[in-house]
């Protein structure tokens, strides 16, 4: 297979990228969580944690090879996060080669997409700090990213495709119970909402949804009756959280009125909370310019499952927003959203080298573009400002403001192109 100019530039943004979570495995401490996975690994034939296995079963594979459980639960979260980078590359570029088709655009354009949105990703100090921390989101970024490529991207339904879609949702539930469930209620959602009359998108394949949904009650249901085995109580995994979350924050879930309570809440405080999360570790102008091409494209169907799948997720994930809560919580959608960037940004590179055919015109451009992925890359230093250095966090802020100035001006410069369509 022959490689293209933008292949050879993606490995050296995955070699930097895996450069830099090895170094965020060295020198960031384990979260608190990462404890309880590596218990779990520890005893995977006696399991007893009300987690879900599927993380620490993938720790338990380099406890084998290493005996070190702090060494395991970080490589187990170190190939998730070179893995994020490489698929974020292979999938988005085949994404929106089905979109740039339809623009009668080459692959290279389709490449670029793919391009920027892995750097987006690999150079995001918020995702490579997090990597560092030995937890299972790195692995449930990853497997929201497969299942938009099995989903939306691989359209044959042949048999190969529907066992991969199986396994990936089956080890997502496995993964994260709760997660797991609301992204099948947003892939739900997503399959039926074209069939009612007043909602003009082309009808996604109802064969996969069949896969998806026994694929996961299957698990669901094998998982209930594991718990009602070990513990007497097939739910025992959201008893449990309700019960932490009236001891920890005073939220009480185990009743209509609690949960109505905590859902005003999420609306009120959460939603606020995840955007203010999304322009200060993603980039207000850039996030602002994903929300409004998704606007202008909603029609189309790849933007169609990343609105209704984000969308259903972030009012649930809202109510834990709302204590406030850790942006790792929404991570694994920015890859979703910075697919929408890398769309956006890629249109207005080949707009701008296109109408500038002169050297000094276009030098100045690729200088404010390699400006705005630097300092995209510093802005996030305060992301790993552990001993909480004043000079560090002001730096971040000053890196901040420069990429968000960067970001406007390379926006404003093709603001008469028609670069958030892709009709």
């Amino acid at each position: 297979m022959k490689l293209a100019k933008y292949d050879y530039i993606f490995f050296l943004i995955l070699m930097g990228g895996s450069i830099l979570r090895i170094i965020s495995t060295i020198i960031v401490p384990l979260n608190p969580d990462a404890d309880i996975y590596i218990v779990s690994a520890r005893g995977m034939l006696k399991y007893a944690s009300y987690r879900p296995p599927m993380f620490p079963l993938f720790i338990s594979l380099f406890l084998l090879i290493t005996g070190n459980e702090g060494l395991a639960v970080n490589l187990t979260s170190l190939t998730a996060g070179i893995l994020l980078i490489f698929y974020s590359y292979l999938v988005f570029s085949k994404a929106s080669m089905k979109l740039v088709e339809r623009k009668n655009m080459g692959t290279d354009h389709a490449k670029l997409i793919g391009l920027i949105t892995s750097t987006l990703v690999a150079l995001n100090l918020f995702l490579v700090y997090n990597n560092g921390r030995g937890l299972r989101e790195e692995l449930i970024t990853l497997l929201c990213i497969l299942i938009f490529y099995f989903t939306i991207v691989k359209e044959e339904h042949n048999f190969k495709n529907m066992i991969s879609l199986s396994c990936v949702v089956v080890i997502l539930t496995l993964t994260h119970l709760t997660f797991g469930l609301f992204m099948i209620l947003g892939i739900l959602f997503y399959s039926l909402l074209p069939y009612l009359k007043y909602i003009h998108v082309k009808k996604p394949s109802l064969r996969k949804l069949v896969v998806i949904l026994l694929s996961f009650s299957s698990t669901f249901f094998i998982w209930a009756l594991y718990n009602a085995y070990k513990v007497g109580d097939p739910f025992f995994n959201f008893h449990y959280h309700s019960l932490a979350f009236d001891f920890i924050y005073g939220i009480n879930l185990s009743s209509l009125s609690g949960i109505l309570n905590a859902a005003v809440s999420g609306l009120l405080f959460g939603i606020p909370y995840e955007f203010y999360y999304m322009f200060i570790l993603l980039g207000f102008v850039i996030v602002l310019m994903g929300v409004y091409f998704l606007i202008k494209n909603i029609k189309k169907i790849q933007i169609f499952f990343i609105f209704i799948v984000t969308g259903i997720n972030f009012l649930y994930l809202s109510i834990f927003m709302a204590i406030p809560g850790d942006p790792r919580l929404i991570q694994p959608f920015f890859p979703y959203i910075l697919y929408l960037v890398g769309i956006g940004l890629a249109n207005i590179i080949n707009h701008y080298k296109t109408i500038h055919s002169e050297k000094s015109d276009l030098g100045v451009y690729n200088f404010l573009v390699i400006c705005f992925f630097i300092t995209y890359f510093l802005r996030g230093i305060e992301n790993i400002n552990l001993s909480l250095n004043p000079i560090i966090a002001l730096l971040s802020l000053i890196f901040l403001i420069i990429n968000e100035i960067v970001a406007f001006i390379v926006i404003y410069k093709s603001k008469n192109a028609n670069i958030f369509f892709l009709n």
